[in-house]
Protein backbone atom coordinates (compact mmCIF):
# COMPACT_ATOMS: atom_id res chain seq x y z
CA UNK A 1 0.00 0.00 0.00
CA UNK A 2 1.42 3.33 -0.94
CA UNK A 3 1.56 6.48 1.13
CA UNK A 4 2.14 9.84 1.28
CA UNK A 5 5.30 11.24 3.20
CA UNK A 6 7.13 14.75 3.53
CA UNK A 7 10.25 15.22 5.80
CA UNK A 8 10.42 18.42 7.62
CA UNK A 9 12.08 20.09 10.69
CA UNK A 10 9.70 20.79 13.52
CA UNK A 11 10.86 23.41 15.62
CA UNK A 12 10.80 23.96 19.62
CA UNK A 13 7.65 24.49 21.14
CA UNK A 14 7.76 27.61 22.00
CA UNK A 15 8.36 27.98 18.16
CA UNK A 16 5.62 26.14 17.58
CA UNK A 17 3.03 28.17 20.32
CA UNK A 18 4.12 31.25 18.68
CA UNK A 19 3.44 29.69 15.39
CA UNK A 20 0.33 28.22 15.55
CA UNK A 21 -1.30 32.00 17.75
CA UNK A 22 -0.15 33.80 14.75
CA UNK A 23 -1.31 31.54 12.27
CA UNK A 24 -5.24 31.54 14.03
CA UNK A 25 -5.46 35.19 14.67
CA UNK A 26 -4.88 35.75 10.91
CA UNK A 27 -7.35 33.49 10.13
CA UNK A 28 -9.73 35.13 11.87
CA UNK A 29 -8.92 38.48 10.96
CA UNK A 30 -8.68 37.96 7.24
CA UNK A 31 -11.06 35.00 7.18
CA UNK A 32 -8.15 32.78 5.66
CA UNK A 33 -8.28 29.17 5.06
CA UNK A 34 -5.81 27.56 7.72
CA UNK A 35 -4.06 24.64 7.62
CA UNK A 36 -3.27 24.44 11.34
CA UNK A 37 -3.86 21.14 13.28
CA UNK A 38 -3.29 19.36 9.27
CA UNK A 39 0.30 19.64 10.45
CA UNK A 40 2.75 20.39 13.03
CA UNK A 41 4.85 23.71 12.42
CA UNK A 42 7.54 22.94 10.85
CA UNK A 43 9.92 23.63 7.22
CA UNK A 44 9.66 21.27 4.61
CA UNK A 45 13.28 19.87 3.45
CA UNK A 46 11.97 17.17 1.54
CA UNK A 47 8.55 17.80 -0.98
CA UNK A 48 5.73 15.78 -0.34
CA UNK A 49 6.33 12.25 -2.47
CA UNK A 50 4.58 9.10 -2.19
CA UNK A 51 5.97 5.43 -1.89
CA UNK A 52 5.50 1.90 -0.61
CA UNK A 53 6.00 0.08 2.83
CA UNK A 54 9.04 -1.38 1.60
CA UNK A 55 10.10 2.17 -0.57
CA UNK A 56 9.59 3.94 2.61
CA UNK A 57 12.22 1.83 4.47
CA UNK A 58 15.09 2.51 2.15
CA UNK A 59 13.93 6.63 3.09
CA UNK A 60 14.36 5.88 6.66
CA UNK A 61 17.02 4.28 6.99
CA UNK A 62 18.79 6.99 5.01
CA UNK A 63 17.89 9.70 7.45
CA UNK A 64 18.90 7.48 10.35
CA UNK A 65 22.78 7.46 8.71
CA UNK A 66 22.25 11.03 8.09
CA UNK A 67 21.27 12.16 11.32
CA UNK A 68 23.19 9.98 13.49
CA UNK A 69 26.40 11.12 10.77
CA UNK A 70 25.30 14.67 10.44
CA UNK A 71 25.80 18.10 12.89
CA UNK A 72 23.58 20.32 11.67
CA UNK A 73 23.99 23.64 13.07
CA UNK A 74 21.83 26.66 14.50
CA UNK A 75 19.22 29.36 12.47
CA UNK A 76 17.54 31.86 13.39
CA UNK A 77 13.75 32.61 12.94
CA UNK A 78 13.96 36.69 11.97
CA UNK A 79 11.09 38.67 10.70
CA UNK A 80 8.23 38.07 8.39
CA UNK A 81 8.69 37.46 4.34
CA UNK A 82 7.02 35.96 1.64
CA UNK A 83 7.04 34.43 -1.47
CA UNK A 84 5.13 36.76 -4.17
CA UNK A 85 1.51 37.81 -2.70
CA UNK A 86 0.65 33.77 -2.43
CA UNK A 87 2.52 32.83 0.59
CA UNK A 88 3.44 34.28 3.62
CA UNK A 89 6.31 32.92 6.13
CA UNK A 90 8.51 32.98 9.07
CA UNK A 91 11.91 34.42 7.59
CA UNK A 92 14.73 31.45 8.64
CA UNK A 93 18.48 32.85 8.33
CA UNK A 94 20.87 29.41 8.28
CA UNK A 95 24.36 28.52 9.32
CA UNK A 96 26.31 27.09 6.82
CA UNK A 97 25.98 24.07 9.39
CA UNK A 98 22.18 23.80 8.22
CA UNK A 99 23.62 24.65 4.88
CA UNK A 100 25.70 21.74 4.61
CA UNK A 101 23.53 19.35 6.63
CA UNK A 102 20.33 20.02 4.04
CA UNK A 103 23.10 19.60 1.28
CA UNK A 104 24.16 16.45 2.88
CA UNK A 105 20.12 15.48 3.01
CA UNK A 106 18.85 16.27 -0.82
CA UNK A 107 22.64 14.62 -1.77
CA UNK A 108 21.27 11.12 -0.32
CA UNK A 109 17.63 11.23 -1.06
CA UNK A 110 18.95 12.03 -4.74
CA UNK A 111 19.94 8.98 -4.74
CA UNK A 112 17.01 7.06 -3.89
CA UNK A 113 15.62 5.89 -7.11
CA UNK A 114 12.14 6.06 -6.94
CA UNK A 115 11.50 9.49 -4.99
CA UNK A 116 10.08 12.12 -6.45
CA UNK A 117 11.02 15.71 -7.27
CA UNK A 118 9.22 18.60 -7.73
CA UNK A 119 10.26 21.79 -10.18
CA UNK A 120 10.74 23.80 -6.69
CA UNK A 121 12.97 21.50 -5.10
CA UNK A 122 15.32 21.02 -3.45
CA UNK A 123 14.09 24.11 -1.19
CA UNK A 124 16.42 26.51 -1.11
CA UNK A 125 14.89 29.42 0.75
CA UNK A 126 13.87 27.33 4.35
CA UNK A 127 10.87 29.27 6.18
CA UNK A 128 7.73 28.40 7.77
CA UNK A 129 4.54 29.08 6.05
CA UNK A 130 1.85 31.42 8.19
CA UNK A 131 -0.81 32.16 5.51
CA UNK A 132 -0.84 30.46 1.88
CA UNK A 133 -4.37 29.90 1.14
CA UNK A 134 -6.31 33.03 0.20
CA UNK A 135 -3.62 35.32 0.19
CA UNK A 136 -3.52 37.00 -2.73
CA UNK A 137 -6.60 38.97 -2.52
CA UNK A 138 -5.75 40.33 0.98
CA UNK A 139 -1.97 40.55 1.11
CA UNK A 140 -1.86 44.21 1.16
CA UNK A 141 -3.82 43.92 4.72
CA UNK A 142 -1.81 40.80 6.29
CA UNK A 143 1.38 42.14 5.20
CA UNK A 144 0.52 45.89 6.96
CA UNK A 145 -1.09 44.47 10.04
CA UNK A 146 2.36 41.99 10.50
CA UNK A 147 4.47 44.84 9.78
CA UNK A 148 2.76 46.46 12.93
CA UNK A 149 3.83 43.64 14.98
CA UNK A 150 7.19 43.04 16.52
CA UNK A 151 9.16 40.67 14.32
CA UNK A 152 9.83 37.46 16.07
CA UNK A 153 13.50 36.52 16.64
CA UNK A 154 14.32 32.95 17.55
CA UNK A 155 17.74 31.17 18.07
CA UNK A 156 17.19 27.32 16.99
CA UNK A 157 18.66 24.33 16.40
CA UNK A 158 18.40 22.08 13.83
CA UNK A 159 18.11 19.41 16.25
CA UNK A 160 15.93 16.90 14.55
CA UNK A 161 14.44 15.54 11.07
CA UNK A 162 11.01 14.01 11.20
CA UNK A 163 9.46 12.00 8.53
CA UNK A 164 5.45 13.09 7.93
CA UNK A 165 2.55 10.77 6.39
CA UNK A 166 -0.73 11.53 5.72
CA UNK A 167 -2.96 9.63 7.43
CA UNK A 168 -7.24 10.89 6.99
CA UNK A 169 -6.08 14.34 5.31
CA UNK A 170 -3.67 15.07 8.57
CA UNK A 171 0.04 15.00 8.69
CA UNK A 172 1.30 12.71 11.61
CA UNK A 173 4.87 11.80 12.85
CA UNK A 174 5.42 8.86 11.26
CA UNK A 175 9.21 8.89 12.64
CA UNK A 176 10.99 11.04 14.10
CA UNK A 177 15.28 11.80 14.14
CA UNK A 178 17.46 13.48 16.84
CA UNK A 179 20.10 15.14 15.25
CA UNK A 180 23.68 14.47 16.90
CA UNK A 181 25.10 17.61 17.73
Amino acid sequence: MSHRYFIAHLPAIHVAKYHGVLVGELAKKFDLEVSKGYFPTHFTLKAPFECDEGEIAIVKNTLQQITQKGRAGSYVIKGFGHFGRQIITLDIVHSIEVEDFHQLLIERLSKISFLDWKSHEPVVDLHIAVAKKGVVGEFDEIWSHLQQKQPPVFHCSLDNIALMRLESAVWVIESFYPVVQ
